[in-house]
């Protein structure tokens, strides 16, 4: 049983800190993985003495030593699952919006009614030279993957060089001796290169590209592939390392949460009917986290058809989204909330949002039926 995550979970520190390297190396390069500030990911562990929290876990980001450096455990969402009887996760990281630019860090995950603890392989979490990695999304449909059922999702610290091209063409003679050639068939080509590449990683990209499904940034690669080392660099962990994948650049991949919950809106007001003298002069949107207003980002107020105000200056404290209203006479009202006005703490766009709702006359006095009930 071999665990290929890419952040994978070992008990003890030393085990997690432990990535294979020559026993000859003596210099130490452990960037090949950078997660971005503000992008989800998600990894499925294939531990053979298995994992499980039934919901009792706390995250955190740690330095080398384990001193623990920041707590994300909000930003974690673990689901489990049983894979030839023995327990394992699938967990997906929220963008945890902190950087730590090229310090290695490493993720701590504990059993909080326990003692457990695991810890995963020293990883970058920054956005600093981002331009110098790729994002793959991967899958198969069998084995502990078919089980799992997610796209994998990992950042490196390898980029997109140039771009290739091959084709193949059938060729036949014909009688008088003339040679022709058929319709070419042309492949796409992206060339790919690792400054730094270590054992650990190699072995993980090797099973990346083996998946029949693999998206680089968005784009999918369309065949399998087993990659050859190169020598080591002097005394160091690393060598350089270059790849070539076949590019479909109309097959694309948009990542969204998978075990997260969406950005949504859960409530919203006014919505309904109303009274003139039962009805607040407010717009008011409640979303299931918080949010920031986008520059740009309105609200706008239709009445029987007719747009009568738009509102710039909207009122946000951490998950709520509001504005006061001109008063709020009788007739028929649209609410329009523009695409990406707001921005969740998880990085992702609001999208159009609209309602309607009513102000009619009431249908009784309130003078009505008092004789009937005991009123205070």
């Amino acid at each position: 049983m071999t665990d290929f995550s890419f952040i994978r979970l070992e008990p003890t520190l030393d085990k997690g800190r432990n990535t294979r390297p020559s026993p000859v190396s003596n210099i130490f390069y452990l960037s090949q993985i950078q997660l971005s500030t503000k992008e989800f990911y998600c990894q499925i562990t294939n531990t053979k003495d298995g994992i499980a929290f039934d919901g009792n876990y706390e995250v955190f980001v740690t330095d080398c030593n384990g001193t623990e450096l920041l707590d994300i455990t909000t930003k974690v969402r673990i689901t489990e699952f049983n894979y030839n009887g023995i327990e394992q996760i699938k967990y997906e990281i929220a963008p945890i919006g902190t950087d730590f630019f090229k310090r290695n860090v490493l993720l701590k995950f504990v059993h909080t009614v326990s003692d457990y603890v695991w810890y995963s392989n020293p990883i970058i979490i920054s956005d600093y030279e981002i331009y110098k990695t790729s994002l793959f999304e991967y899958r198969d449909y069998t084995g502990i993957d078919a089980v799992a059922n997610v796209m994998q999702s990992i950042r490196l610290a390898c980029w997109f060089d140039t771009n290739d091209a091959e084709g193949e063409t059938s060729e036949y003679v014909r009688l008088n001796g003339v040679k022709v050639s058929g319709r070419l068939i042309r492949t796409e080509l992206e060339n790919y290169k690792f400054e730094k590449i270590d054992n650990f990683t190699f072995r993980r990209l090797n099973y990346l590209l083996s998946n029949p499904i693999v998206y680089v940034n968005g784009n999918r690669a369309t065949n399998k592939q087993t990659l050859k080392s190169s020598e080591r660099i002097g005394s160091t962990n690393i060598w350089l390392q270059e790849f070539t994948l076949p590019i479909d650049y109309n097959d694309t991949y948009t990542s969204t949460p998978q075990l997260f919950e969406p950005l949504e809106l859960v409530t919203f007001y006014p919505s309904g009917d109303f009274t003139a003298d039962g009805i607040i002069d407010e717009i008011s949107l409640d979303f299931n986290r918080n949010i920031t207003l986008q520059s740009g980002g309105d609200i706008k107020l239709f009445k029987n058809g007719l747009l009568i105000a738009t509102y710039t200056v909207i009122d946000v404290i951490n998950n709520n989204a509001s504005v006061t209203t001109l008063p709020l006479t009788n007739g028929e009202y649209r609410v329009e909330v523009s695409e990406n006005a707001f921005l969740s703490e998880f990085n992702e766009l609001s999208s159009f949002i609209f309602w309607t709702f009513n102000v009619l006359n009431g249908e009784y006095s309130n003078t009505d039926y008092n004789t009937e009930f005991l009123i205070n």
